[in-house]
């Protein structure tokens, strides 16, 4: 899901890391030691995806993201995590290329068939995104794990970043909230949600291109780490001060 302010891209499956440790350790990665180099670095830690310069309107995206099974069907979870990590892209305003798959497999405990069909739910949803997916690597590893490592491309002047917006820019959200509580209810009683499935295989693409057509330039997807961080973030950079409810 996007949050955008206007705005955020999010949906929220609890699979992140507490951010702020993972953010400590990304931070030396804003100034790199190559001096050429750190002006070609549009976006890297606590942004959606790193965005390099490669020429004056034409920026290359990389992100990565996988994790465990949310879902017990195996086409979904491959679908879901497809999603997860194209949407990353999305929510710095780009446009998926080509993408790798990252799988881990217990090959001694879960067939081969099943691995074939989370990859299967992948390319699915690779091919919505108009992304080619170009192979990728896959290790034994005792529970189950799949994403995918993205690149895309992106007009540099016009990427959405996370501090890019001012007080004062209503905040919007492109998805429902609570998916990470409708999936700790999955994994506590096994209940399915299809309208949550339904929100976590649904690409970010049009809300994405809806959000550069209105000229929006701050955004940032809050799965995994969810709302509050996504408002944490937005306060450390001076985007938001208060939060007002308005119906």
């Amino acid at each position: 899901m996007l949050l955008m302010a206007i705005a955020v891209l999010c949906v929220v499956t609890g699979a992140g890391i507490a951010a702020w440790g993972l953010a400590r350790g990304e931070w030396r990665y804003r100034r790199p030691e190559t001096p050429h180099a750190h002006w070609r670095l549009l976006l890297g830690a606590r942004d959606d995806a790193g965005a390099y310069l490669i020429a004056p309107d034409l920026a290359i995206l990389q992100t990565v993201d996988f994790f465990t099974p949310v879902v017990d069907d195996a086409r979904t979870f491959g679908q879901i995590a497809a999603a997860n990590a194209l949407s990353d892209v999305y929510a710095v305003g780009g446009e998926p290329l080509v993408a790798l798959n990252l799988l881990g497999w217990p090959r001694d405990v879960l067939s081969a068939d099943l691995a074939a069909e989370v990859l299967r739910g992948g390319l699915e949803i690779a091919r919505q995104a108009g992304c080619h997916v170009a192979g990728g690597h896959s290790i034994d590893d005792p529970e189950p794990k799949y994403g995918m490592a993205v690149t895309g491309l992106a007009d540099p002047a016009r990427l959405l970043r996370i501090d890019g917006g001012e007080p004062g820019l209503p905040l919007s959200l492109t998805k429902p909230l609570g998916i990470g509580v409708l999936n700790s209810r999955h994994k506590a009683t096994g209940a399915v949600s299809e309208q949550a499935i339904a929100v976590m295989t649904t690409l970010n693409a049009e809300a994405s291109r809806a959000a550069l057509a209105a000229g929006i330039r701050c955004a940032t997807d809050i799965t995994g780490f969810g709302v509050r961080f996504a408002l944490e973030l937005l306060v450390r950079h001076k985007v938001l001060q208060t939060l007002e409810r308005r119906t």
